[in-house]
């Protein structure tokens, strides 16, 4: 059911709370350590992620650190523990990420050898737990790994991040076209969330260009599908960039009041 949330722009506060308890209870009626168990943990990770409920993502490491040191553990544990890293960043606990990413890179390649997903997921999380240059080679390896897993929704979130990646090196007009690609197979597959992280990060890319009317426009889509969402973090920071390309135009107060909100 979680792969459904954002097919449509609607606020999801209310479906991740649903789910992240719906998964809760699951986990507790599931053998601990079955890949069932390891799947709904992870979309438990990402409900919570969500919510910036970072105390249940911290109880789903401890679970995970617990079965490691029961049983061999394979890919599903592997992914898992990747997943929670990813989602657990925003509480700015890089310590624990950081050992638990050094932990699951170290036993991947006897736990998952030459598993295509359980590599996606680990070069997602390092992706976002890395320096910009190396961030774009992560990104374009857990794309590739994601397609060749056959998982084209989560190579599409991760062409979203890579744009972004680009822009934090100053590739700008590769992070257009890496941007305007993520966005046309966000589109097609309907994933809204996508859709709007895509269009926050082009209009950056486009800002940097000197496409200060585009960029406007692409950023207050991108707004406003935030808003919609209900997803005030970011919602935040595309307001924060509108304002400062309303400022680059000279629509002071425009960008003034686009701060305020932010």
């Amino acid at each position: 059911a979680l792969h459904a949330v954002g097919t449509e722009a609607r606020n999801w506060r209310g479906e991740f709370t649903g789910a992240r308890e719906s998964g809760v209870a699951a986990m507790a009626t599931l053998a601990a350590g079955s890949a069932r168990w390891y799947a709904v943990a992870g979309e438990v990770a990402l409900a919570a992620g969500r919510l910036s409920d970072y105390g249940e993502i911290e109880r789903i490491v401890g679970e995970l650190r617990r079965l490691e040191t029961k049983e061999a553990v394979g890919a599903p544990h592997i992914i898992a523990s990747a997943r929670a890293a990813q989602h657990l960043l925003g509480a700015g606990k890089y310590d624990l990420v950081d050992a638990l990413l050094e932990r699951i890179e170290a036993i991947a390649p006897l736990a998952a050898p030459d598993d295509p997903a359980a590599t996606a997921w680990i070069s997602l999380a390092r992706s976002l737990r890395t320096d910009p240059a190396a961030s774009v080679e992560m990104a374009q390896t857990a794309i590739a790994q994601f397609e060749l897993a056959g998982d084209l929704r989560n190579a599409c979130v991760v062409g979203s991040n890579l744009g972004d990646a680009f822009c934090q090196v100053g590739a700008f007009r590769e992070a257009e076209a890496q941007l305007r690609s993520a966005l046309a197979s966000a589109e097609r597959m309907g994933l809204v969330n996508v859709v709007a992280m895509s269009k926050a990060n082009l209009g950056y890319a486009l800002a940097h260009q000197g496409k200060l009317d585009e960029a406007v426009r692409v950023e207050a889509e991108a707004r406003d599908l935030m808003h919609a969402q209900g997803d005030l973090r970011r919602e935040g920071f595309t307001r924060l960039y509108l304002a400062a390309f309303r400022w680059m135009t000279g629509a002071f107060d425009e960008a003034a009041r686009e701060a305020e909100e932010a």
